[in-house]
């Protein structure tokens, strides 16, 4: 039995990385819920320790729990159709080695110099024109993300504001694509 503070031995850590892989392809094809707990899982991969083991097989398990969950797509005119965007951002919330941190305010005299970064994501739907007047219609997901910010932010505004210009972004492409079929 190993202890929490122990580093996962070259097999585990090959485990790890092929598990992410495998709950990778689960998450980018249809499982918009595992994106937070992969991302962390694949950041910690090359320095983890025994409780970043202990997280990714608690997401295995998650994920076979809801096996039942997938995407609906709905039909929408052409004439009709938007998009809709929900951006999201945790500020500090993931030290370097992708270890989550449950409040970087209460951080001890030890782990002060521990530098913590933000994680963002968001998803973007197809709807329609008359379900954003409405404020209320079906949404077919278009695409989703998950990940670090690459630039380390000050504060929980500017990490939301980071992961809103991303979501508006990628909205952008999308939009495009569209205009363009």
């Amino acid at each position: 039995a190993q202890q929490l503070d122990s580093f996962v031995t070259e097999h585990e850590r090959g485990a790890l990385r092929a598990g992410s892989g495998k709950l990778n392809w689960l998450h980018r094809n249809s499982r918009i819920d595992l994106g937070f707990d992969l991302a962390v899982s694949q950041q910690g991969v090359n320095s983890a320790k025994v409780p970043m083991l202990l997280h990714f097989n608690e997401t295995v398990d998650q994920a076979w729990r809801h096996r039942e969950l997938g995407l609906t797509f709905y039909p929408h005119l052409w004439i009709e159709l938007a998009l809709i965007g929900w951006p999201d951002s945790s500020w500090a919330n993931v030290n370097s080695d992708g270890i989550m941190e449950d409040d970087p305010n209460d951080l001890d005299s030890e782990s002060e110099n521990v530098t913590l970064e933000s994680q963002a994501g968001y998803v973007i739907g197809f709807t329609t024109e008359k379900a954003l007047k409405v404020g209320a219609g079906l949404v077919s997901m278009a695409s989703w993300l998950s990940h670090k910010l690459k630039r380390k932010v000050r504060s929980t505004l500017a990490a939301e504001s980071a992961a809103g210009n991303e979501c508006q972004e990628a909205v952008d492409v999308i939009r495009a694509h569209v205009a363009e079929a």
